[in-house]
């Protein structure tokens, strides 16, 4: 009896053991291709070349069907639709079944691979979403893991937002030299990641062992390497393989490890690959008792789910993983090509409001899903696709970032169409104005570049449409600019109201390219109307210049009881190691890049701006009558020329007096602040000598400094990603422009030395920026920089059309809707932004952001529409993926407070899936 009972005992311990999987070591191989969604081809030319991603899409699906032990996982979204859409019935049942049976696995699932330091969030999310709709409407498939294997470092705002996806876990390639040395030591390869100091996110992350995402030396068999495993050398092959595999177990916890088996662009062969590795294994597993390990073929959802089993604990990590150094630091590319960096944001910005706007012409019945879904499909994939870890970070080469270009822009002119037909219908119905056409132009041309030019000089009258994406913060002020030509101009709002402006003629090469401002209140209504024309007695107010005694080491103070700055533009020399990734400076000092030449002053009572004229940049400054703690600094940044042709790195650099004792912080994709000390990390002891690239850190919303002693801070915002540090007392420096000419060697075999065509002839690439500086005090007015990120987010697109009167017959409103109640006016601005996407003919994805760093937002639901609450990308309940997440252990002593489920906490984001009753 006794014997029986210690049997059952064994046997259910046993049972036990086997559900981790077995008392050998375990080892989960993951084949896989890392493909680009663009680098040195572009993504045309890496799927159709013949040993492109058609080929290894087709090859690796073949080959798990010739045998149910195999598997892979697919990645890149963008490439497997276009394979999918090429597919018989036949093959896409095939599909099925791989899916079915666990062969195949989507991981990630994104339209691509985003990086991490230089996209912004609302760009990330887009592009998980695009992939994540394709997986769930076309397989009912929803990934959970994360993969990030090649972006260069990573950063808290990714994890946040992988987390929110409802991943359990995340991999990660690229870590840190110092950082991986430590982590191998330490057994740290992987830890359980908490990215948000506001509410728990805690998401495991793994390190992968070798090559970032490598087969194991030796083992890689795609294009004929590494010779072919046979009947006489399979032992050989196997002892080496059971050999680097206990090596690595040293490295982690437990007794479940996993690797890769791949590289970029491999599997075209897989076949060759497979037989090759179905050799070694069966060589392995046929004699576990005598290697003591146990190799599979597997996946990463697999392998999470063998590793949670174990029930370890795991190390924490709260910092990011920024900056990424090899044998050097990859501190370059937060700002390289900045030009479509700034294209890209500008693009994600105005992808926002047309996408809020489209989805209230759905709900009140003025557009169709099935006519509109068609073209902002092409903009959602060709700005899914700029978010690619070598696209907006400006590393690939100069062709294929032409092409970037090229799809933006097309996908944006279609786009501009769509809203222009969309707004003549809306427009007739609130206004009873027939409008033909209506023209979008962009403030980063001069006023000729523009239609409204000719228009108003013309005599013709013109009707401004502004969409904005704001709601219920009505009755706040906000400025409107508009570039016109120098004539008297005279304007008129919705009601017939006269408009009160000033006009400002600050372009010293063309005196009849000038700009308008007039307030105007933010009202309910998402569209808002204006009209402009000629007339003898002009309502906007010309501002003459002055002459203004300035020297650059002046304080810069444009309205009484602003805080004073300096301003100053260098650069660094960088050495023939700098390049798109690298940013290798021969000094430690930057030098003075333009030197002064004279300054004006504009003085007008609503716009007060200061132009300064540097040798090679142009630089405006501007303050707005009621904004007396915010200066926008705009910087035309000529040409970079360099006659010893010797790369340069210019900075845009502001002085302030606070004392921020080598304190500084940055956002992370726009989100959570991160804390910042000169020549220090918080995860291993900072040993280096590299004083400045060392202490570069990606910006997407802001870099801010405080004085430790008062907690008044500057917060220097921009308009595009950008490397940021403070490497001297009360200064904040933002690179802003790069040229140089020799490659890096990552790579991309390139110079990063861009040219436009100006006037007729090549030149190197000049480019306008956007700064805004704000001066607060961080621990009474937290949350003041967010208002003029949110501002600026949120700026309303302006559509031109011509009219026939100079008066408006009527204004309603046929757009407004019950969801914009869900964000209820609680303060003078709501700082809590509403997202709206059209998800079919009768739903919509709506989230909410609370972009505060202080103060919860209370939500409000209409009783009109059924709202459910989703994970970030919309694709499952978030009460179910609740209940299935796995739990990790670890030492995090979380001293936060359950969120109640109407309430946004700080910086939080909800996403719904909502519905008309």
């Amino acid at each position: 009896m006794l014997y029986l009972l210690l049997l059952a005992c064994s046997a259910k311990f046993l049972g036990q053991i086997s559900s981790i999987g077995s008392e050998y070591l375990q080892v989960h191989l993951f084949p896989h291709s890392h493909d680009d969604v663009g680098w040195v081809e572009t993504v045309d030319g890496y799927y159709k070349k013949p040993q492109g991603v058609r080929q290894i899409i087709n090859s690796y699906m073949n080959a798990l069907l010739q045998d149910p032990t195999r598997k892979f996982i697919q990645v890149e979204i963008a490439f497997f639709t276009m394979w999918w859409n090429e597919q018989d019935d036949k093959m896409k049942k095939n599909v099925f079944k791989l899916l079915n049976q666990g062969q195949l696995h989507f991981i990630n699932g994104g339209w691509c691979m985003n990086d991490e330091a230089t996209p912004y969030y609302e760009d990330i999310i887009d592009q998980m979403t695009l992939g994540h709709k394709f997986l769930l409407e076309t397989f009912n498939y929803i990934p959970n893991i994360g993969w990030q294997v090649d972006p260069f470092g990573h950063s808290s705002g990714q994890a946040q937002l992988a987390y929110l996806m409802g991943f359990d876990a995340q991999f990660f390639g690229r870590i840190d030299i110092h950082d991986r040395e430590k982590r191998l030591q330490s057994k740290e390869m992987e830890m359980i990641y908490h990215p948000q100091s506001y509410t728990d996110m805690p998401i495991l992350t793994h390190i992968n062992y070798y090559g970032f995402y490598s087969s194991p030396p030796g083992f890689d068999f795609d294009h004929g390497q590494n010779g072919e495993v046979n009947y006489e050398n399979v032992n050989q092959y196997a002892e080496r393989f059971v050999n680097y595999f206990k090596e690595q177990q040293k490295k982690y916890r437990g007794s479940v490890i996993c690797h890769t088996l791949g590289m970029d662009f491999e599997w075209w062969q897989a076949d060759v690959f497979y037989k090759n590795i179905d050799q070694i294994l069966q060589y392995v597993n046929d004699r576990k008792e005598q290697f003591q390990i146990e190799i599979k073929y597997s996946t990463p959802v697999d392998y999470i789910k063998a590793l949670n089993r174990q029930g370890l604990s795991y190390p924490i990590k709260t910092d990011d993983f920024f900056p990424y150094k090899e044998d050097g630091y990859w501190t370059g590319y937060f700002t390289s090509r900045p030009a479509f960096k700034g294209f890209v944001r500008k693009t994600g910005r105005y992808l926002q409001v047309v996408k809020n706007f489209i989805s209230k012409q759905q709900i009140n019945g003025l557009s169709n899903y099935n006519d509109t879904q068609p073209i902002l499909q092409k903009i959602y994939e060709a700005q899914g696709t700029a978010q690619h870890h070598d696209a907006v970070t400006g590393t690939a080469k100069w062709f294929v970032t032409e092409d970037y270009f090229k799809q933006l822009h097309d996908s944006i002119v279609k786009t501009d169409e769509l809203v222009s037909n969309q707004l003549k219908v809306v427009v007739k119905m609130e206004t009873q104005e027939s409008i033909r056409v209506f023209m979008r132009c962009s403030l980063n041309t001069t006023a000729k570049d523009c239609e409204i030019y000719p228009a108003l000089n013309n005599k013709s009258i013109v009707i401004l449409t502004q969409i904005d994406p704001k709601v219920n913060n009505q009755d706040q002020d906000e400025i409107v600019t508009l570039r016109v030509p120098n004539v008297n101009l005279c304007g008129v709002d919705s009601q017939n109201k006269p408009i009160q402006g000033e006009m400002i003629c600050s372009n010293q090469n063309d005196e009849t390219d000038c700009e308008i401002y007039f307030v105007r209140k933010i009202y309910t209504k998402m569209l808002t109307y204006f009209k402009l024309f000629q007339c003898e007695k002009p309502t906007f107010i010309t501002i003459k210049k002055q002459n203004f005694q300035f020297t650059p080491n002046d304080w810069i103070n444009l309205r009484e009881g602003n805080q004073k700055f300096k301003l100053q533009y260098n650069f660094y020399y960088t050495s023939w190691q700098n390049g798109a990734y690298l940013f290798k400076p021969e000094s430690s000092e930057s030098t003075v890049y333009s030197n002064f030449k004279k300054a004006y002053k504009y003085d007008g009572d609503l716009v007060k701006l200061l132009y300064i004229d540097f040798e090679t940049v142009y630089t405006w400054i501007k303050s707005y009558k009621w904004q007396d703690d915010v200066n926008h600094i705009y910087s035309f940044v000529n040409s970079i020329e360099s006659p010893q042709r010797k790369g340069r790195d210019v900075v845009i650099i502001v002085k302030t007096e606070l004392n921020n004792q080598e304190t500084f912080y940055t956002d992370s994709n726009g989100l959570e602040l991160q804390k910042r000390k000169l020549n220090y990390r918080p995860s291993w002891k900072y040993n280096d000598n590299e004083p400045v690239t060392a202490n570069y850190y990606p910006v997407n919303g802001m870099i801010v400094i405080e004085d430790q002693k008062t907690n008044q801070a500057a917060a220097l915002l921009n308009d595009r990603a950008q490397g940021g540090t403070s490497l001297k007392n009360g200064e904040l420096e933002l690179m802003v422009h790069r040229r140089a000419f020799q490659d890096d060697n990552k790579g991309v075999y390139e110079a990063l030395n861009e040219e436009e065509v100006v006037d007729g002839r090549k030149v190197p690439v000049r480019q306008l920026f956007h700064h805004q500086l704000v001066f607060y005090n961080r621990q009474k007015d937290p949350n003041q920089p967010r208002l003029y990120q949110y501002l600026l987010d949120q700026t309303p697109l302006q559509y031109f059309g011509l009219s026939e009167s100079d008066q408006f017959k009527q204004d309603k409103d046929h757009l407004n809707t019950d969801l914009d109640n869900i964000v209820i006016s609680q303060d003078k601005y709501n700082l809590v932004k509403l997202y709206l996407q059209p998800w079919n003919d009768k739903k919509f994805i709506l989230r909410v952001h609370n972009m505060r760093d202080k103060d919860d937002f209370k939500l409000q639901f209409s009783q009109s529409y059924y709202f459910q609450e989703r994970t970030l990308t919309a694709n499952q309940e978030i009460s179910q993926r609740n209940d299935k997440r796995l739990d990790w252990f670890d030492d995090y002593d979380y001293n936060g407070r359950k969120i109640d489920d109407d309430t946004l906490a700080p910086q939080q984001i909800r996403t719904y899936l909502v519905n008309l009753k």
